[in-house]
């Protein structure tokens, strides 16, 4: 019995391994420099028209090469994924959905930087990006071969301008969501050394990627790094999902172990979902913002006046259990007409808060003691010259 092996993957790469190609009538010719270069405009040709790519072949008697019953996945490509005949070169059209370009210019305007990590060739890669409007003319694309043998420094000063990423790796997801917010970066040497086991710790820390907590920590001159929402349904975006702020996981097609390890499952599997969850994570943000306002406001009049009516020597206006109706009141009406505001577009209009952002800021810290001032001299003067 004869054994045939059948291979599919990106064309370019399967070209490279093909030394003969099967005619259009159905002869196997030898596969000649003048030859693949034809088929290499082909492939470019379609990768530029937003075409993915992929190529077919085969390659006979394999089990005169291998025992086909213990061959495993390293055998294949490094025994057999070679010296191949290729059958056809496809191209396949993946339009994009109709709801992807506004999507994505809402999450541009709403101060969100888009990046694209895919496995396409850089071709496609980039008309599919300029379509959705994800790739600008400024912008910096490459490919994941490019992007491993940069060194972190080098990585740090593409990234403002990395759109795309290209002919990736899982890996590669996840080294980007690292850099970009420290997540999971290797602290000891321990850890550094699970991750480049056999490399010399010393000189190399600061060389390889994803890098070292401290080296990151001070080429961004001890700050907090970007917060990083990633996309993932495959098994193998497992660790960027980890890695991400927000790990968005697709509930259709994604992988049990991508929704696992993601903190958000999109449904329906629309990138336009994205954005109800940026809306609705910013409007519960400013709604206890809010309530917390309302909330310290009262607070600080009540006690404040408690205090000073104890301290001149009047009866206080406010016993314990006023105190405590005050309290009880201003929490569940405060909270019912503050926490359950619905969102509106308009918060999509602004830039997102930085990590450190306090929770408490200087326009809210202004407006609770511009208003406790006012009600505090309001009720004193209540108090001194009501009857």
């Amino acid at each position: 019995m004869r054994w045939t092996l059948y291979h599919k993957g990106a064309a370019e790469s399967v070209l490279g391994n093909c030394t003969t190609y099967l005619d259009s009538d159905g002869s196997t010719k030898k596969l000649t420099a003048a030859k693949k270069a034809e088929l290499e405009r082909t492939i470019k040709e379609y990768a530029t028209s937003a075409l993915r790519c992929v190529a077919l072949s085969h390659r006979y008697d394999v089990d005169s090469l291998v025992d086909v019953s213990k061959c495993t996945v390293g055998d294949c490509a490094e025994k057999l994924e070679k010296d191949m005949c290729l059958d056809a070169i496809v191209g396949i059209a993946d339009p994009l959905r109709a709801d992807v370009i506004d999507a994505v210019a809402t999450c541009q305007k709403a101060g969100i930087f888009v990046r694209m990590v895919t496995g396409d060739n850089l071709d496609t890669a980039r008309a599919i990006a300029r379509e959705a409007g994800i790739l600008h003319d400024d912008g910096i694309s490459m490919v994941g071969e490019d992007f491993r043998k940069m060194t972190p420094a080098q990585l740090d000063e593409v990234l403002p301008r990395l759109q795309v990423l290209a002919r990736s790796s899982p890996e590669d997801k996840h080294i980007l969501v690292q850099r970009l917010n420290g997540g999971l970066m290797p602290t000891t040497e321990e850890q550094w050394l699970d991750v480049h086991p056999g490399k010399d710790y010393a000189t190399q820390k600061d060389k390889l990627l994803p890098g070292h907590m401290d080296e990151w920590g001070q080429s961004r001159g001890g700050g907090v790094g970007e917060v990083v929402g990633v996309t993932g349904d495959g098994t193998n975006d497992g660790p960027a999902l980890k890695a991400a702020d927000v790990g968005l996981s697709m509930g259709i097609s994604g992988t049990d172990v991508a929704k696992n390890a993601s903190d958000i499952v999109i449904m329906d599997d629309n990138f336009s979902s994205i954005i109800k969850a940026v809306l609705w994570g910013r409007s519960v943000f400013d709604n206890i913002r809010k309530f917390l306002q309302f909330q310290l406001t009262v607070n600080v009049v009540a006690l404040t006046i408690t205090f000073l009516s104890a301290v001149c020597g009047y009866k206080p206006p406010l016993n314990a259990v006023m105190m405590l109706w005050v309290n009880l009141i201003m929490d569940t009406m405060g909270a019912l007409a503050l926490g359950t505001e619905p969102p509106t577009k308009d918060l999509l209009d602004r830039r997102p808060y930085k990590r450190d952002a306090s929770l408490i800021n200087r326009p809210m810290w202004r407006n609770i003691l511009v208003q406790a001032a006012y009600q505090l001299g309001l009720l004193i003067f209540l108090l001194k010259q009501a009857p």
